[in-house]
């Protein structure tokens, strides 16, 4: 154990509980301890005594806070810093795993591809810090640690505050701040403008020795080795080692070109010439060998001099970096090819991701390197990481599961009284091993993370739902709730009483470095969280990005990381169109463009009008849904709307003659859509009608005699329909509750009735065809689930039903026979909605003779950024500006 050991341990022991050494270096040792605040294991290192007397405690604490605000997923957090009893320390996540140097020590070099891999990886974290005015100035492999594989890049700090902070007094002490075979020459000769480009040849020196086993310069002394790269050229790692391809071998020796000039531009360059496979390297690079041996060249007077001056003050170690907080940053995260990919949610350690898509779960690096699903999970919705990040939860139909990362079977967590009302229903863990988890229709439970009966922890109410529960330091959590009339809100919930965090928000996330962060106005808001008895919730402030800003559409989804890197999921800004798609999906004409959404078309029995809704899409929680019925004669060009006579109108259906459209109007200050009134208009005179009250979605027989449709609210939808030859039509049963019945699409045949059917919640939806009007014989179409809003469609001579499949959006065929008993070909897909960039969630129609489908188009605005997920950095440092004291 290092000397004064058991005196550290006493300095720190308010805050730390140091269990052992993990190692020593020229100027620091690690220790392994207890965060007790926050119940974790940490990494701290401290500085040795007489480094720490020449630096000074002031220096020291004031240079490293320039790098506490770094966030990148390959760099290693800040957790603290600090001086207690002449200790200077700083505090750092404990990652379970070896570092480079080690691994190269015992393996000597890696395998080409994972040593393309961890530089691609670092050069995007130096990209980021080199972004906020942070150089390295001491990458080597002992500062490389290799977390279950993933590249975490260590001692930004420790770096900086030492050349800062001991100046030239570390030539007293006799200490030389770098590491010989990685330092560039600049470094070398003392150079006092070291900047971005040194870490770049360094990183470069690194990638080197994985490729060969050796650093691209060796001596058997310090000065030796510097003279070497002050003088010489390294040789080509082909000549080393053949399987290195062509442009990793010129992206190295670029990196490793003696003038910075002469280097790669940035460090983010570095990394995509390692990829590219066309890349040939700097100019000259060729002329640096001669069969393969370095080609010596004579130093001159100046930079022997130099040499000299350097070897002589010890000076290889960093200069201060670029004085100021880096910006708020948005990286764009590519996800692989995939369909329907959602809830998407970064992990604790900020190294991979976890998604949905094609109906199981899958797990990425955050990098992109490597994507793979996890077996069992298949029907899983809604992701949540586990603390320690090697385990996911999940929803399955009513139960709560569990899988880990590394293989073996999901285990169940707890039973739900109802199925996850996708995508609304959400987990968390909490502090003591426990999972909360909220429906998104009822309250919240918990349950041991083992197994165990659900408790409830917040109980339903009869006007209000729960989504998304987030524990919280001490005990409270912060919960997303959805009364029956208004917009979303967050409520803090302290374990007696819940009051209102914050209006018209959603989607909260707790960030470890003490702020709660939501979705608000299309942007992300945070408010410093402090527990307590009561816990108080400081005044929010924007992180990202300006509500104002045209280029973003609403985001749905957040998550943070352990170190306060956030992953945010949001919709583009985007003008969905209405085209032609043949059956292969192939966009063959535009119909209706613009600048308002143009959704749910339907074609008139003849063929020639389009009825549509027009709205615009909903950005803040205050704004009221409107949308329009309108109609298009495509061959005339006439268009224009129905009579406005409610906020929003949706679902049109025509009449038979095609004379007279009928839709669904809904209040918005209403409960639940429960009030939502069936009207008719005829094209040719003004105001409409009345048809029944508290009923939506309406279908025409084609003979025009019977009118479906569904009533109730989202939680207790019948299917009823109307004889309307009748002088005074009642209401009559189709398919009644318990269970769901909603949706309903009746056949031109007149004589079955398609429609959607649950037994247990808004998730686990099938469709199904039953007899018309009197509902006996159902058969079962989708044989797998489709997703609750699932759009049905008939062709015009009743013998093949249309859906969108809810793996991957994908449009399905099945042909039906209306004989004694209903027959059903098994679905076959026709087209994928990604293939197009196409919405069938938004609706869509097939014409007279199947040939053809009108069918939205999402395209994104000029000047918008595409859909997708982003990883937001340095957000942090204007958070604590924004809660500091003024």
């Amino acid at each position: 154990m290092a000397p004064g050991f058991d005196s550290l341990r006493a300095a720190l022991a308010d805050r730390y509980e140091i269990e052992r050494e993990l190692g020593e270096g020229g100027m620091a040792t690690v220790y392994l301890a207890e965060d007790l605040k926050h119940e974790r294991q940490v990494a701290i290192k401290v500085l040795k005594p007489d480094l720490a007397a020449v630096i000074g405690a002031e220096r020291f604490l004031a240079e490293i806070k320039t790098t506490a605000n770094l966030q990148h997923p390959h760099i290693l957090a800040l957790h603290d810093s600090g001086e207690a009893n002449g200790f200077l320390y700083y505090v750092m996540p404990y990652v379970k795993g070896e570092s480079l140097r080690d691994r190269l020590d015992r393996e000597r070099q890696l395998p080409v591809g994972e040593a393309v891999r961890i530089a691609v990886a670092l050069s995007n974290a130096l990209q980021t810090a080199h972004e906020g005015g942070v150089v390295h100035r001491d990458i080597k492999p002992g500062n490389i640690l290799l977390s279950r594989g993933e590249p975490l890049l260590a001692d930004f700090g420790i770096a900086l505050a030492v050349e800062s902070g001991g100046g030239a007094r570390l030539t007293e002490t006799g200490m030389s701040v770098g590491t010989p075979h990685y330092m560039s020459p600049e470094q070398a000769a003392g150079d006092q403008e070291v900047g971005p480009k040194s870490d770049i040849y360094s990183l470069g020196a690194v990638t080197y020795e994985a490729l060969t086993g050796e650093p691209p310069f060796s001596g058997t002394t310090p000065q030796a080795i510097l003279a070497r790269i002050l003088t010489e050229e390294p040789s080509r790692t082909t000549q080393l080692r053949r399987t290195v391809p062509g442009n990793v071998d010129a992206a190295v020796l670029t990196a490793l070109q003696r003038v910075p000039a002469d280097r790669f531009g940035t460090a983010a360059e570095f990394g995509e010439a390692l990829e590219d496979q066309a890349f040939a390297g700097a100019p000259g690079i060729e002329s640096h060998t001669l069969n393969g041996r370095p080609a010596r060249r004579r130093t001159t007077a100046v930079l022997a001099g130099a040499l000299t001056i350097a070897i002589a003050s010890g000076a290889w170690g960093w200069l201060r970096p670029t004085a100021g907080t880096a910006p708020v940053r948005a990286l764009p995260i590519r996800l692989p090819e995939l369909p329907r990919i959602h809830g998407v949610t970064i992990s604790p350690m900020g190294d991979h991701v976890a998604f949905e898509s094609d109906g199981r779960l899958w797990v990425q690096r955050l990098d992109g390197l490597s994507v793979r699903d996890l077996p069992g999970t298949e029907g899983g919705v809604n992701p949540f990481w586990s603390p320690d990040g090697e385990s996911l939860g999940f929803f399955f139909k009513r139960e709560v599961m569990r899988v880990r990362l590394d293989g073996g079977e999901p285990a169940r967590i707890m039973t739900m009284d109802r199925e996850c009302a996708t995508p609304v229903c959400g987990g968390d863990w909490t502090d003591d091993g426990r999972v909360l988890v909220g429906d998104g229709v009822g309250g919240i439970l918990w349950a041991p993370e083992g197994g165990g009966p659900a408790a409830v922890l917040i109980p339903h109410t009869d006007d209000e739902h729960f989504h998304q529960p987030r524990w919280l330091p001490g005990g409270a959590v912060v919960v997303e709730v959805d009364p029956d009339v208004g917009g979303s809100r967050l409520d803090l919930w302290d374990g007696e009483n819940r009051r209102v965090l914050a209006e018209g928000a959603y989607d909260p996330v707790y960030s470890s470095e003490g702020f709660i962060l939501y979705s608000a106005d299309g942007s992300v808001w945070a408010a410093p969280y402090s527990e307590g008895d009561p816990p108080s919730v400081g005044e929010r402030f924007l992180v990202f990005p300006d509500p104002s800003s045209e280029r973003y559409g609403r985001f749905v989804r957040t998550s943070a990381a352990d170190d306060g890197t956030l992953l945010v999921t949001r919709s583009s800004r985007s003008d969905p169109d209405l085209v032609w798609v043949d059956r292969n999906g192939v966009v063959r004409e535009p119909v209706v463009t613009g600048e308002e959404r143009t959704t749910q078309p339907r074609l008139s029995p003849s063929g020639s009008t389009i009825a549509y809704v027009e709205d615009q899409p909903i950005t803040t929680a205050e704004q009221i849904p409107s949308g329009r019925v309108w109609t298009l004669n495509p061959s005339t060009g006439a268009r224009g709307p129905l009579e406005l006579d409610a906020d929003r109108q949706l679902s049109p259906a025509w009449s038979p003659d095609g004379s007279t459209i009928y839709y669904s109007t809904l209040d918005a200050t209403t409960p639940d859509d429960e009030d939502a009134v069936i009207r008719a208009q005829a094209l040719t005179s003004a105001g409409s009608r009345v048809i029944v009250e508290r009923a939506r979605a309406a279908s025409m027989s084609w003979d025009g005699k019977y009118l479906a449709y569904m009533t109730g609210a989202p939680d207790a939808t019948d299917i009823l329909y109307l004889d309307l030859g009748d002088a005074d039509p009642r209401p009559r049963p189709f398919q009644v509750g318990p269970p769901l019945n909603y949706m309903p699409t009746l056949s031109p045949t007149d004589d079955v009735m398609a429609y959607l059917h649950s037994d247990f919640g808004l998730m686990s939806v099938e469709i199904y065809v039953s007899r018309f009007p009197g509902g006996e014989e159902r058969a079962l179409v989708s044989r797998g689930g489709v997703e609750y809003n699932t759009l049905l469609r008939w062709s015009r001579d009743g013998t093949k039903l249309y859906y969108a499949r809810s793996t991957d959006g994908a449009l399905m065929e099945v042909e039906v026979g209306a004989g004694n008993p209903i027959t059903l070909s098994e679905p076959r897909a026709l087209f994928r909605e990604m293939d197009s960039n196409l919405r069938l969630d938004f609706g869509f129609d097939v014409n007279q003779d199947g040939t053809r489908f009108l069918v939205t188009s999402d395209r994104p605005l000029v000047g918008s950024d595409p859909a997708g997920v982003i990883l937001i950095q340095n957000w942090l440092s204007s958070a604590r500006a924004a809660s500091s004291p003024r």
